[in-house]
């Protein structure tokens, strides 16, 4: 099967089921394409699937196929230690796919269609290089992200990830030189641990103030109205029918609370109410069907984080490679075939996470008022969404 052959599949798949897992099916296309078994040299890795593309008789890539391009390069990094692979080898080539798309985005990074890409991708490379030992081009990558930071397209978190990295390579490099002092290393680490808790107790409080919001309104409201209550909980009944018993406790208790507040009078009370809620029921079915299955202290560590924003980062390339990888044998354990992290999914998932921090954030954002409400009550309720995708996860 010639490669010419072999692309117009891969494109023909992707645009079939257009879902960021379309190769998972699919490993065969990947392993006849002779650019899988082409050696690269590590001084031309940002040049070889360009010069790839030019030698084969297809088109090349356009940044408009940037997930076709992100799920290759995830497929090489993916099967780097099957058996029979040259993991360098491999690593390389997800690196050479990697780089002719960041090429594309070089001068698109505020496009709004493609902002979170360097964002997302960046991270992702620096960690591959490191892995590789090439430390030149990592740093370059690390300068980019700084870049991103600052014009606030790379989240904190993130960017406190990228600059543990970036402390590794400089003690490496000063190490090489010679030039390292005794307990110069531990103190480097000690400031950035400082920093990352710093984030995560912000982070904590945030949530637990979110919760204990959530308890008190709720009392409030039952007290006020109960019939409301009966109504939420006939809805659950009909919107999820027998599968409502198979929800979290916790997943129900929310979601009916969020219903309330689409209702007269506490929808004008609070129009923040409906994402915060929302918000949370997402966050607990996800989190519930998650821990089942995380049995070891790796993947324990990686389910700190809140699941939607897991979600998000593993959707946009934002993990390092090791993570990635407990996250998808999580996800593959949870879910089998029947969680589709789908582009739109990403999509509505980080609409609902932008209103939530919209809502209990004033300090940082406009008022959330009626316009906000009925937006995402249009997207996540009125379209079915949120019901489809929390029956996905049952």
């Amino acid at each position: 099967m010639a490669d010419i052959e072999i692309i117009e599949e891969i494109r023909s798949r992707f645009d079939r089921l257009l879902a960021s897992n379309f190769l998972d099916e699919a490993g065969w296309l990947m392993e006849a394409l002779s650019f899988t078994h082409l050696q690269i040299n590590a001084d031309s890795i940002p040049e070889a699937w360009e010069h790839f593309q030019n030698l084969g008789e297809f088109p090349q890539f356009t940044l408009d196929e940037y997930p076709i391009l992100e799920a290759m390069a995830a497929w090489y990094f993916e099967h780097r230690a099957d058996p029979g692979r040259d993991e360098t080898a491999m690593v390389a080539r997800s690196l050479a796919i990697y780089e002719y798309l960041l090429a594309q985005v070089h001068g698109h990074e505020a496009d709004a269609w493609y902002e979170d890409l360097l964002a997302g991708i960046g991270p992702t490379v620096v960690h591959l290089y490191c892995a590789i030992g090439r430390y030149d081009r990592a740093k370059f990558y690390v300068h980019l992200l700084d870049r991103e930071y600052k014009n606030g397209r790379l989240r904190e978190e993130d960017y406190l990830d990228v600059i543990r990295v970036y402390e590794v390579i400089l003690i490496r490099e000063r190490e090489e030189r010679g030039e390292l002092l005794a307990g110069e290393e531990g103190e480097f680490r000690r400031i950035n641990k400082i920093c990352w808790e710093t984030i995560s107790a912000r982070d904590r409080h945030i949530e637990a103030l979110s919760v204990e919001n959530a308890r008190l309104a709720e009392r409030l409201a039952r007290e006020a109205s109960p019939a409301l209550f009966a109504k939420a909980t006939e809805w659950l009944s009909s919107a999820f029918g027998s599968s409502s018993e198979s929800l979290n406790a916790d997943t129900r208790r929310l979601l009916e609370l969020a219903h309330v507040f689409t209702q007269e009078p506490f929808r004008s009370s609070w129009f923040g109410a409906l994402p915060s809620y929302t918000y949370l029921a997402v966050k607990s079915e996800l989190l519930g069907r998650l821990q089942k299955h995380c049995l070891n202290a790796e993947c324990s560590e990686v389910l700190k984080a809140d699941p939607i924003k897991l979600l998000l980062g593993f959707g946009n390339k934002r993990h390092s490679p090791v993570d990635r990888d407990v996250i998808k044998r999580i996800l593959t354990a949870a879910f089998g075939g029947r969680f589709n992290l789908s582009r739109h999914n990403l999509e509505i998932l980080l609409l609902l996470k932008t209103h939530r921090d919209q809502a209990e954030h004033p300090e940082d954002n406009p008022v959330y008022g009626m316009e906000q409400h009925s937006i995402l009550h249009k997207e996540v309720w009125a379209s079915g969404w949120l019901t489809r995708f929390l029956d996905s996860l049952l």
